[in-house]
């Protein structure tokens, strides 16, 4: 009985080190030869890049515009608030009291007075033509008579014209369409000519403003298209660069101005709108490998060269990506084939080599 009982563990053990033994084998056959066998390289090559910028962007306000009184008054009738939408030549408030009633009555008078004055050189006119054809004045009697009458209808014209301005004078006018962004004085105060009553952000007058940092800034030019992707609005709105700034922004940034390629009343924009810009550099011709070529290795980004010697790691300074590409900016030359496939676990080859299962 015990014999039978020795010889079950002796074959148990048996079949136990034949399994560690295969399995062993089967672990080392179907995956580090796998990876050496089914890694393929690509060739180094020289293609046509254009670096794309990124930067956050805003839609501001080229500049707002004050609504000023026109002469001197009591404001009565304003009635807008800050938010109001506004249209040119919309009335917003109305200039009173003594000092407005007394500049309309002065140049009421003038005007009068003006009229007056047209009516007697008319009539002076007239009658002296009927003295000329009965020989009784002189023709330049005649001739002073014409210039009386012009000088009177000259007159009369500037009268209207100060008439009606001094009634356009006691309205408060938005200067164009857009939003009222604050108001400087209250209804019934008293305001002098020139000062400011509110203030307008015209919506035709809205552009784009980047802030662009270090070396991207040289790759950006004036009229150079972008793409601005508002961050809730789904489709981008093509834009051109229109100004770039001279002097750094606080920050170190530079502001780019960008307008819309498109008619301004056909934009989907409005003012404060956050978003993000997207241009791109003028092409060059750069290296380029798959981005799945790169390994990561100690802060330090390498790559696997295949050579006649077999493969040998060779350190790279990758720069941008795009799409599965990456531009490589040095360690490679054109023609030289780097691992594409597997290349994380052809790099760390050696450590398999070094693996030892576990007993």
């Amino acid at each position: 009985m015990r014999d039978n009982i020795n010889n079950e563990i002796v074959r148990r053990h048996v079949i136990r080190g034949l399994l560690r033994v295969l399995c062993s084998w089967l672990v080392c056959s179907m995956t580090w030869p796998a990876f050496a066998d089914s890694s393929d390289t690509v060739v180094v090559s020289v293609k046509s890049v254009a670096p794309v910028i990124s930067a956050y962007a805003q839609v501001t306000a080229i500049a707002d515009l004050p609504v000023r009184a026109l002469e001197a008054g009591r404001l009565v009738g304003l009635r807008v608030r800050p938010g109001d939408a506004v249209h040119a030549g919309q009335v917003l408030a109305y200039l009173d009291g003594p000092q407005a009633q007394a500049w309309l009555v002065a140049h009421q008078q003038a005007l009068v007075a003006a009229r007056a004055g047209m009516l007697s050189a008319d009539k002076t006119l007239t009658a002296t033509k009927q003295l000329l054809a009965e020989h009784l004045v002189t023709r330049q009697q005649m001739i002073v008579a014409e210039r009386d009458l012009a000088q009177a209808k000259s007159g009369l014209n500037t009268a209207n014209a100060a008439w009606q301005a001094a009634q356009s004078g006691r309205m408060v006018r938005s200067p164009a369409d857009g939003t009222v962004l604050s108001i400087q004085a209250a209804s019934s105060e008293n305001v002098q000519p020139g000062d400011s009553v509110l203030t307008v952000m015209s919506a035709n007058q809205l552009w784009l403003s980047a802030a662009l940092y270090g070396r991207d800034v040289d790759q950006v030019h004036i009229g150079q298209v972008a793409q601005f992707m508002p961050t809730d609005y789904q489709t981008g709105i093509p834009v051109r660069v229109v100004s770039i700034a001279s002097k750094l922004a606080p920050d170190g940034s530079t502001q780019v101005g960008l307008l819309p390629l498109v008619p301004a009343s056909f934009v989907p924009w409005r003012a404060g709108q956050w978003g993000q810009v997207v241009l791109k550099g003028p092409v060059r011709q750069q290296l380029t490998v798959p981005t799945r070529a790169l390994v990561l290795d100690n802060g330090r980004w390498w790559v696997v060269l295949r050579t006649q010697q077999g493969n040998r790691l060779q350190p790279v300074v990758p720069g941008e990506s795009q799409g599965w590409q990456t531009v490589i900016l040095s360690g490679l030359q054109a023609g030289q084939q780097v691992v594409a496939r597997n290349a994380f676990l052809v790099f760390h080859q050696g450590i398999a080599n070094t693996y030892q299962q576990p007993d």
